[in-house]
């Protein structure tokens, strides 16, 4: 049997649902600890979060078939509304 994701649900809007959350959670962390100079290390992260998920995409449209079409319809890809 094979599953689909409903379009009506709240997560059909972006594309890799994992990594919001590892930005949220990135987010948090240092908020949640105190750890303030932790903050710093945001920007970096995130940064690398979006070239593993550029080259990721690139990787899945070259191999799985269908994938490039899904990329199409679903526009953002890490927060809704913004990319």
């Amino acid at each position: 049997m094979r599953r689909r994701s409903s379009p009506r649900a709240p997560t059909a809007s972006f594309a890799t649902r994992c990594n919001t959350g590892t930005l949220l959670m990135g987010l948090a962390t240092p908020l949640v600890l105190g750890s303030y100079w932790a903050l710093l290390l945001l920007p970096p992260g995130w940064m690398l979060l979006v070239v593993r998920i550029v080259a990721e995409e690139r990787l899945l449209s070259d191999r799985l078939r269908g994938y490039a079409a899904y990329l199409r319809r679903t526009r953002a890809r890490l927060i809704p509304g913004v990319w």
